[in-house]
């Protein structure tokens, strides 16, 4: 399905089940096809939205760069049109940033967040990584392809190339490079600090126990700022032979 928002960009989603709103929100260069087995599971009890967001799979391409503000203004307007007054929002990596902009900008509409593999602010130093990431975009997906897949997912599950190994690389395949340097800008300028401490909502933050990218020391931080938060560290398996699925993948 396709909503039209107010700044004339078409916002592509899927919905799926019926009951309680959980709308999930995608990781950098992906779409809202990434959370299709976690849906599969849980869409005979609850009302499951998967977005594109800005710039991906089927929703429009913006003109200009966007902020995080922009996507989560994007979520709280689809929010508002499915009716989604009490709704989770889960997000993993960018899809988790986006996820607290929504929870400080309309808290009414959410009963509570899922948080993944994300982050709350960059560092000086974070900061000029991401920067040199969106820079490397320019050069087009190809280029950026194996260090990304390298670095979402752990390497023996990666060599079993199973099927979200293939969906994520024909993703960032069909990406448009612009639009992902421009996602890379808006994570370089995460920063929302103590302001998490305003969020009264139960709020679930997961992280794999081999991501690189969101460390536990700063998930943990995070965790601890916002005032009714769990904290979960998933255990990888102790062989790549036993990884049927991607337990620790890292989107960040």
């Amino acid at each position: 399905m396709h909503f039209r928002l107010s700044n004339g960009l078409s916002l592509s989603y899927r919905v799926r089940g019926a009951g309680r709103v959980l709308m999930f929100l995608h990781p950098i260069g992906t779409r809202g096809a990434f959370w299709d087995p976690v849906v599969e599971r849980i869409a005979d009890r609850y009302r499951c939205v998967t977005v594109d967001l800005r710039g991906h799979g089927d929703t429009d391409v913006p003109h200009d760069r966007f902020s995080l503000d922009d996507l989560a203004d994007d979520v709280i307007e689809l929010l508002r049109m499915e009716r989604g007054e009490g709704a989770v929002v889960v997000g993993c990596s960018l899809g988790g940033m986006v996820a607290q902009g929504v929870a400080l900008k309309a808290p009414e509409l959410l009963a509570g967040l899922i948080l993944a593999d994300t982050g709350h602010r960059q560092t000086p130093e974070s900061r000029k990584g991401t920067q040199q990431r969106a820079d490397d975009s320019l050069k087009g997906m190809p280029a950026m392809l194996d260090s990304t897949m390298s670095r979402w997912f752990p390497a023996p599950y990666l060599a079993l190339n199973g099927p979200e190994v293939q969906s994520c690389r024909n993703w960032l395949l069909e990406d448009d490079p612009v639009v992902f340097s421009w996602g890379w800008e808006a994570i370089r300028d995460l920063d929302y600090g103590d302001r998490l401490k305003t969020i009264d909502l139960p709020t679930l933050v997961l992280r794999g126990s081999v991501d690189a990218s969101s460390s536990r020391e700063n998930m943990q931080a995070m965790a601890a700022l916002l005032p009714r938060s769990r904290y979960v560290e998933s255990k990888a398996p102790a062989t790549s032979r036993h990884w049927s699925r991607p337990p620790n993948s890292r989107f960040y």
